[in-house]
């Protein structure tokens, strides 16, 4: 897909910072593929790293955050927010991507205001500040109302929470594909602090600004995976789990590559 992906981002360049004509622009421009997310759980190790680029490298791949620092060279798209994103020690932004990759950046706060002023991106989507005592119902997890937030009827993103939730999900489904198979996507049950998740990386990896983990976050996402997969299969998408240890609903397909 790289090669069709990097005529698209030259499109894409044209419309400068008007989001809404880029997004307008990605829709069905994928349609009928399958796609495939890199997801930054621990089961992306189950994966040896040279098979994985072989197997998708001709594929529409998606990298979530810093899965994308290890598969670059076969990412078509990068999405990324404010939490978790690579340190700036040595070079001054974030995530260096090349002409072949479509960055999605999204965030609870105003555009640069939580990473490098100098991070380049192609789309930014504004996530909503939700006060859980009194907006629960706000969160997607919880009112489940997936229909809404169609990229093509609403630029508009909801508070997942989570970043497969708010923009990752949404975006495959607006490109038009066939089918989302997903890699790293675990979310470990019992898990109610933040230094209990675990990720592909080592705990003891040094990130700029460490998201924080509510306590319900987890048990929500994994039960609302239910629904998704049955939204998806609405509207003719599979969707599909590449590895074995994600707590994601049970009935969920789960496939190997």
């Amino acid at each position: 897909m790289i090669s069709k992906t990097k005529e698209l981002k030259n499109n894409i360049k044209k419309l400068g910072r008007d989001y809404q004509a880029k997004t307008d622009l990605l829709h069905n421009q994928y349609l009928g593929e399958d796609c495939y997310i890199l997801s930054c759980g621990p089961s992306l190790n189950d994966y040896e790293r040279d098979l994985l680029k072989d197997k998708l490298k001709n594929k529409l791949v998606f990298s979530v955050k810093t899965t994308y620092n290890i598969y670059s060279d076969i990412s078509d798209f990068l999405f990324f927010n404010c939490c978790n994103l690579p340190p700036t020690y040595e070079k001054p932004y974030h995530y260096e991507y090349n002409d072949s990759t479509i960055s999605i950046a999204s965030s609870n706060f105003p555009e640069g205001t939580r990473w490098s002023p100098i991070q380049k991106y192609d789309v930014f989507f504004k996530i909503p500040l939700v006060d859980t005592s009194t907006q629960m119902n706000e969160f997607l997890s919880i009112n489940k109302n997936f229909d809404n937030y169609l990229i093509s009827t609403s630029f508009n993103r909801p508070v997942g929470p989570g970043i497969m939730y708010e923009t990752v999900i949404f975006m495959a489904v607006h490109l038009g594909v066939k089918s989302i198979n997903t890699i790293g996507w675990d979310l470990s049950l019992n898990t109610t602090k933040t230094e209990q998740y675990d990720h592909f990386y080592p705990k003891d990896s040094k990130l700029f600004n460490p998201g924080s983990m509510m306590n319900w976050e987890i048990d929500a996402t994994t039960k609302a995976s239910k629904e998704l997969y049955f939204w998806l299969k609405n509207k003719n998408i599979e969707l599909n789990i590449l590895t074995k240890n994600s707590s994601l609903y049970s009935g969920i397909p789960r496939k190997t590559l």
